[in-house]
């Protein structure tokens, strides 16, 4: 479990973010093993079973190309200017979330949890269920 600081942030995967550094973003953070990048604090994961499409519990998506799902500052988006906060959530690369109070984020079984947000990148029985009601 990370305890991360009220921001914005984005979540998704953190390819999409980065392009001419990331190479420097995988040697840094060790492939994501080490939880800060850039002298920021950011946690990510591999998702259960790799790449593909997964839903967090408010039923955003978000597409995985590199096997993981992290939360990052929203200011390591400017690091390459490949995407605008704007574009990640017009294209749905993922969501740019604010936490107005300190939060936790945590990885088990599959599950990601980013404060009040789930995504569960194991499958699930009951997407229904799965997705909270507003």
């Amino acid at each position: 479990m990370k305890r991360m600081s009220a921001g914005t942030y984005y979540i998704g995967d953190p390819c999409y973010i980065f392009e001419e550094s990331w190479q420097d973003a995988l040697n840094e953070t060790e492939f994501f093993r080490k939880d800060k990048l850039f002298g920021k604090d950011i946690f990510v994961n591999s998702t259960a079973y790799g790449d593909g499409l997964f839903y967090d519990n408010h039923g955003n998506s978000y597409p995985v190309d590199a096997g993981m799902i992290g939360i990052l500052p929203i200011e390591l988006i400017n690091k390459d200017a490949k995407i605008s906060q704007e574009d990640i959530v017009k294209q749905k690369f993922g969501t740019v979330q604010t936490f107005t109070e300190n939060f936790t984020c945590d990885y088990e079984d599959g599950e990601f949890r980013f404060g009040h947000i789930r995504i569960n990148t194991k499958g699930i029985e009951d997407e229904e269920e799965w997705i909270d009601e507003e």
